[in-house]
């Protein structure tokens, strides 16, 4: 069956929005459904908790990282993108990470201007750098990375993916609850039939659940004379 993955994209966004718009067409055309937080409408749920379950829903977790770090959480202490990243972890979720290749190259206004927010910075890229990782420092590069990680992710961390109704039986599915849905309102008919008749004479008197009873049995035992009462 052809399945179709959900990608999550994190990532800064300002600094990165022509390299977002790159991986999302690549993962389109890997027949991705990218999945990012620029593409959902506002919602009336706190952002953190409708990030957590786009990221629940997802099948793969994919992070870029350019020059920047990114926002604070000041309840966390963390960035958000690297809260992201945690959560995926801690999901299970196989990840990829695009780490640029010299973020010192980077123009000034691409890259963090203090000590602490290059102190961030290092300490997150180093993280991503441990595990299923692509470096790139062009748009080509990107898009090479987006295409052989998730190809491997794909070979080395299967995941449930979607798969299109007609594909997977949808119509005969269909049929099939249909089929059971008229038999369970056939048996409630019958059922309801049932009570409308008054229960048989003396059925009061029956025994019912663990009530004792007592049953009396006569038979004639063709052995027996004329005079006998019972069996020899």
């Amino acid at each position: 069956m052809d399945k179709r993955f959900q990608v999550f994209v994190s990532s800064t966004y300002e600094d990165l929005r022509e390299e977002r718009a790159v991986v999302i067409s690549a993962l389109l055309q890997m027949d991705c459904f990218p999945a990012g937080m620029e593409l959902f409408p506002a919602s009336d749920q706190d952002s953190w908790s409708l990030i957590k379950s786009v990221i629940d829903d997802s099948d793969y977790y994919l992070v870029i990282l350019g020059g920047r770090y990114g926002s604070v959480s000041e309840s966390a202490g963390r960035g958000y993108t690297h809260l992201e990243y945690e959560y995926a972890l801690f999901k299970g979720k196989p990840t990829m990470a695009l780490v640029h290749t010299n973020p010192r190259s980077l123009p000034g206004e691409k890259i963090e201007q203090n000590d602490e927010g290059r102190r961030r910075f290092d300490g997150f890229r180093a993280e991503l750098r441990q595990k299923n990782c692509r470096h790139w420092s062009s748009l080509s590069e990107l898009t090479a990375g987006v295409f052989s990680g998730l190809l491997h992710l794909k070979k080395t961390r299967p995941a449930v993916g979607w798969i299109r109704s007609t594909d997977s039986g949808g119509e005969q599915l269909k049929d099939e609850l249909l089929s059971v849905r008229r038999e369970l309102e056939a048996a409630k008919l019958a059922l309801q039939e049932l009570r409308w008749h008054d229960p048989p004479p003396d059925s009061e008197k029956l025994a019912r659940g663990r009530e004792r009873t007592e049953i009396a049995v006569a038979y004639l035992d063709q052995y027996c004379t004329s005079n006998a009462v019972g069996p020899r």
